[in-house]
């Protein structure tokens, strides 16, 4: 990852990565730049083994299954409106919640102010208040999971 483009050189039976453009004069190349897909082709996923159902089989253990648990962390489904859904769960598997946001974070997400001290709320030399407590009632707090 970086702001320099790479060169692609294709000489024949030499193929040559660079970012250096001292190293393309007179020779044929491609450019790419920053956020590019190189290095991989999209291909049709083809089945590894044999996919056959029986008759009366129900389609969707017969070959669904066999699909989803080949490709492993994927699931399918109709939405509510009716649109067939083939996707990979979201469940962080394969990528970490931690992950997704730190690739969210920007410059300014570290700034910090140093001006207002170490402290949040400081309660020292408050002549109004007698005693402070915190009590917090457990029974309140609910984890609703709807799935």
């Amino acid at each position: 990852m970086g702001n320099n483009p790479i060169y692609f050189i294709n000489d024949g039976n030499n193929k040559i990565l660079t970012t250096n453009y001292e190293d393309i004069q007179g020779r044929p190349y491609k450019i790419f730049s920053y956020g590019e897909d190189i290095g991989y082709i999209y291909t049709d996923f083809t089945y590894p083994q044999e996919l056959i159902a029986n008759a009366g089989d129900n389609i969707s253990s017969a070959v669904l299954d066999k699909i989803k648990n080949t490709l492993g962390n994927y699931e399918y489904f109709y939405d509510i409106t009716g649109n067939w859904i083939f996707q990979e769960q979201k469940n962080y598997l394969n990528t970490s919640k931690s992950t997704i946001d730190l690739n969210n974070l920007n410059n300014n997400n570290y700034l910090i102010d140093i001006s207002k001290g170490k402290s949040e709320y400081d309660f020292s030399n408050s002549p109004l208040i007698i005693s402070y407590s915190n009590s917090p009632n457990f029974l309140n707090v609910k984890n609703d999971f709807v799935v």
